[in-house]
């Protein structure tokens, strides 16, 4: 039990990875944070909210540091990944508790008879522990958001359907910026190829690539994959890794425009037919797009197949729409509910062409990570499955503004909304979390930001340090 009353009967330690302190104070000295001050004010916190860290500043290091107390060679976790002994191009994720050799304060907090919930906490929380029936443990499988590690079924990307275009195809990582796409095919090879030579600078990319394709040309479903914390390492140049976290290329499906051919019921007068390829190519979706009583075309409506007459969604031009409902095949013939984020950022009015942004597709039914699971299925249905995030952005303003941003936007409420049930409905009274948005979003487009005049080194300075 615990030696001493505390100040205090509920206690939440919220980590928000990426989060500047110096920016962070200077947006709270002229008012434009106004809930951060409020938090910092009832808290408990430097003035100018810098804490002690340690080195290396790397994720899993830094988050179980947090959590224990220790030093990274203390607890052991000293980098992203770890070598065990054998095969040294064999790394395991250190972002797991059977890696991490000193005590995390939320097994003390449980066992001293406190409701304890460690939310997507990076760094010695996957799997709990301690076997105290007061320990809650959701995630901390990856850094990212919550699912993004366990969860995710499918890619994110951009799918461009144009008069352009002449058959289906998909281009994995085949564009950092999609905006000036107009649906030519030989656009895409361009792109890819200058990503190419961007970022991949290793003479043997092209031997690699061409393993994926043809790994990828037997696919027919998705695999569970069971040994989450394993991962074989390719040795890149220098820089490539980070910067493919910034110049992060989108998966882009390309579709023709035409007239709708075979469908089992009667479509919408003037509608125009699209394909949507997902799984890499694999599985292709048929929608419609949609035109509105003025003629004008501004929506699109997505179908299982051209038999179902009830659209998966319709999408309006515009719109961020969350959670859609979709599907995708296992391996072993099955189907596993998953849920996407969609937005329509160009509809041409004469529906001959559309741009659409596409999520990551989430697992709406995946409760391997969370402990008991009983809270996964009282929050799924108070406030829906993980919201399915991803990373694309780059030269892509509005993919940024209106999809990236409101994406983790859309993350956090979830979150909130699912840690304030958990402490007001479940009696919860202890949290520990973390949010990653800023620090993913960063990843994205922190080169892209303007300089400001007094600034001592420009953003591309402070990356190259960070990398370094």
């Amino acid at each position: 039990m615990l030696r001493s009353k505390g100040l205090t009967e509920k206690v939440i330690m919220l980590g928000i990875d990426g989060m500047d302190p110096r920016f962070s104070r200077k947006m709270i000295d002229e008012g434009k944070m106004p809930n951060l001050k409020k938090l910092v004010e009832k808290g408990s916190a430097r003035h100018d909210l810098r804490l002690l860290g340690g080195v290396p500043t790397i994720t899993p290091p830094m988050w179980t540091t947090l959590a224990t107390g220790a030093y990274p060679m203390t607890h052991g976790v000293e980098d992203f990944n770890i070598n065990m002994k054998g095969e040294l191009d064999i790394n395991f994720a250190g972002i797991y508790s059977k890696y991490v050799h000193a005590e995390p304060l939320w097994n003390v907090t449980a066992e001293a008879g406190k409701k304890t919930l460690v939310w997507h906490w990076p760094g010695g929380a996957w799997p709990p522990t301690s076997d105290s029936e007061n320990l809650m443990v959701v995630d901390g499988t990856t850094p990212g958001a919550l699912g993004f590690g366990y969860a995710m079924r499918d890619w994110e990307g951009v799918l461009i359907a144009s008069t352009k275009t002449p058959e289906p195809m998909f281009a994995g990582n085949s564009a950092t910026n999609t905006s000036t796409l107009t649906g030519d095919p030989a656009e895409l090879h361009r792109s890819h190829a200058a990503y190419t030579k961007r970022v991949t600078k290793e003479p043997y990319w092209d031997e690699l690539w061409n393993e994926f394709k043809e790994g990828i040309d037997g696919f027919n479903g998705y695999s569970v994959n069971k040994m989450m914390d394993i991962r074989t390492s390719i040795l890149m140049d220098g820089q490539s890794q980070m910067e493919e976290l910034h110049h992060y290329p989108a998966n882009v499906t390309l579709s023709p425009i035409s007239e709708p051919k075979d469908w089992g019921f009667e479509v919408p007068a003037g509608a125009k037919e699209i394909t949507w390829l997902q799984l890499f190519g694999k599985m292709p979706k048929p929608c419609l797009i949609l035109k509105n009583e003025q003629g004008v075309y501004d929506r699109l409506a997505i179908y299982p197949s051209k038999q179902h007459n009830q659209p998966l969604a319709i999408v309006e031009k515009d719109v961020y729409t969350k959670n859609v409902p979709d599907f995708i095949p296992t391996r072993t013939g099955g189907i596993e509910n998953v849920v996407r984020n969609m937005r329509i950022l160009d509809l041409a009015e004469d529906g001959s062409f559309i741009r659409m942004w596409f999520s990551n597709a989430f697992s709406a039914d995946d409760n391997r990570v969370w402990y008991p699971t009983w809270i996964f299925d009282k929050i799924k249905a108070k406030f829906g499955p993980p919201v399915a995030t991803g990373q694309l952005g780059d030269g892509d303003l509005d993919v940024i503004n209106k999809c990236n941003l409101e994406q983790w936007r859309q993350a956090g409420k979830w979150q909130a909304d699912s840690i304030n049930y958990m402490i007001h409905e479940e009696d919860v009274e202890v949290v520990f979390s973390h949010f990653h948005g800023p620090d993913m979003s960063g990843h994205t487009y922190m080169r892209s930001l303007k300089n400001r005049d007094d600034s001592k080194a420009t953003e591309q300075d402070i990356y190259n340090c960070a990398i370094g």
